[in-house]
């Protein structure tokens, strides 16, 4: 069994607790609630430190298939991208979440509809490329 938890909105972490630490905490106390104490279960969370939107950044020309996109929306969104290591770390503060981010350059942004849409196009393996956290997850779940 695995689970994605957005770390963000996660009530039960600690102050400066570390996403692994985080990930083992989860996966033990899911193994305690187990049911069934006499089968075993496997259980691996990832924690995704920030927002879905965090993997759009992946490739900002995945924002292209949006209507209504504003003319330098593109290159305002790799610029954001640019100023951070790997895309799972844009986030700085309440008010710069990934998603806060995509809202004020593309304003007619909707996560449930544009999200879709633009993760589609820039695709798994581009995401995985930049995202190492989500990519070891998503190996750890291909070995199985």
């Amino acid at each position: 069994m695995t689970s994605l938890v957005d770390f963000y909105g996660f009530e039960h972490k600690q102050p400066d607790e570390a996403l692994e630490d985080l990930e083992a905490r989860i996966d033990e106390a899911v193994q305690q609630r187990d049911p069934h104490q006499s089968r075993t279960v496997t259980q691996f969370a990832c924690v995704q430190q920030h927002q879905f939107e965090a993997s759009l950044f992946a490739d900002p020309a995945g924002f292209e298939v949006l209507p209504d996109l504003p003319p330098d929306a593109t290159r305002a969104l790799g610029s954001v991208a640019q100023q951070f290591a790997t895309p799972e770390e844009i986030n700085d503060h309440r008010e710069t979440a990934p998603g806060k981010r995509i809202q004020s350059i593309i304003p007619s942004y909707h996560k449930r509809l544009h999200g879709p849409l633009a993760a589609g196009t820039v695709g798994l393996e581009t995401t995985r490329a930049s995202h190492p956290r989500l990519h070891a997850w998503v190996t750890h779940l291909g070995s199985l």
